[in-house]
């Protein structure tokens, strides 16, 4: 025999094979997003010697399990054969499933059921069934809107202040009918509040227009909130804070002091929404002044360090007096003043000093001493 012959041969031993049963392959999409439909196409061979008498097709509703059930909108009728079926005849047909557009991402096991009887039924007939089970997944696109903006932002107060936002999609999923608010203490609006849809990877700027002008100095809180649908009709919602300082319309020096010991810092920083021009400052320990200059400008949320001199004889519990007078942009004068009382330790170092010092005077003195009597003894000799 040649060898060419043998695969031939072993295609018609297969072909003569016969089963006890009729075969079902099914092929169908077995990755879908919610509300898709899964379609399975049936192929159907009768592979025994029986005819295949009133067969039919069809999804086992009755194993599935609850949760399955309940996200699946329509199953499509029974696939049936023709009521006789015979031997080596072979038939297509399909099925379906649609799924539920608020389906969650998951697996989900579809059972389909192929039955009927074969033989010749007035002689005598036996039933069979056939049951496969089938894996779909199911994967939502799902959009997530991020924000890109300042959450601590210093306005000033009696003028209309604008925070710039941007918005980008990074999910897989678009967001629809975007919708965005804000609320809080704050009184304003946003501007474009609305976009009918922001596709994946896309990105649009909006902006928070709020009014200072009934708002006195200090700090308010602010939200913004975004409500969106992806294409599934899932409500979607997200909040964004913001801390808002509302400065005076006008410049505010504020001072601090910062002690470490005898090293005393004055930190002078202008807490107002407007520049301070031509400031002089003067800072005194009782009656001794300890510094008096003047500061071309400090703009609005800066600050001048300034390092003090404490005189050696001041120590304990003394009163510190500070006067400041400055002009904003137009002229307008105005001033500060505060007392404020700290405790500065006694300077050991300069005592230690001075006895150190005292000390070598007088080895220096009594070494001299020595020198001179020696060379006196000399003389004498």
């Amino acid at each position: 025999m040649k060898l060419y012959s043998l695969p031939i041969l072993a295609l018609l031993i297969l072909m003569s094979i016969e089963t006890n049963e009729p075969t079902m392959s099914v092929d169908y999409n077995d990755t879908v997003a919610p509300g898709d439909i899964v379609n399975f196409s049936i192929h159907i061979e009768n592979t025994t010697i029986y005819p295949c008498n009133d067969c039919v097709a069809y999804v086992d509703i009755d194993s599935m399990d609850d949760e399955t059930l309940a996200h699946i909108l329509d199953i499509s009728p029974p696939f049936n054969l023709p009521s006789i079926f015979p031997s080596d005849y072979n038939v297509n047909g399909g099925l379906y499933i649609k799924w539920g557009s608020d389906t969650p991402n998951g697996t989900y096991d579809i059972p389909i059921v192929f039955e009927g009887t074969l033989g010749e039924c007035d002689g005598g007939c036996f039933p069979f069934t056939l049951t496969h089970t089938y894996n779909v997944a199911l994967e939502r696109d799902v959009p997530k809107i991020q924000y890109m903006c300042n959450r601590v932002c210093d306005v000033i107060g009696g003028l209309n202040a604008e925070l710039p936002v941007t918005l980008t999609n990074s999910g897989a999923g678009n967001a629809n009918d975007v919708k965005i608010s804000i609320y809080g203490e704050i009184e304003g609006y946003v501007s474009p509040d609305s976009f009918d849809s922001l596709l994946s990877s896309d990105t649009y700027p909006t902006t928070i227009y709020i009014n200072t002008s009934d708002l006195d100095p200090g700090f308010y809180d602010l939200g913004l909130n975004i409500v969106y649908y992806d294409d599934y009709f899932k409500l979607y919602s997200e909040n964004v804070t913001f801390r808002i300082q509302v400065r005076p319309q006008r410049p505010q020096m504020e001072y601090e002091i910062l002690q470490e010991g005898r090293n005393i810092i004055f930190s002078l920083v202008n807490e107002g929404g407007l520049k301070a021009k031509d400031i002089t400052t003067s800072i005194s320990i009782g009656d001794e002044e300890l510094y008096n200059e003047m500061i071309d400008e400090i703009t609005t949320t800066g600050s001048v360090l300034i390092p003090l001199h404490v005189p050696e004889g001041v120590y304990g519990d003394v009163s510190m007096g500070v006067e400041i007078s400055y002009f904003s942009n137009d002229g307008e004068a105005f001033s500060e003043a505060g007392e404020t009382f700290i405790n500065i330790p006694k300077n050991t170092t300069g005592s230690d000093y001075k006895y150190y010092y005292a000390l070598a005077v007088f080895i220096m003195a009594f070494v001299s001493i020595i020198v001179v009597r020696k060379r006196w003894i000399g003389r004498e000799k």
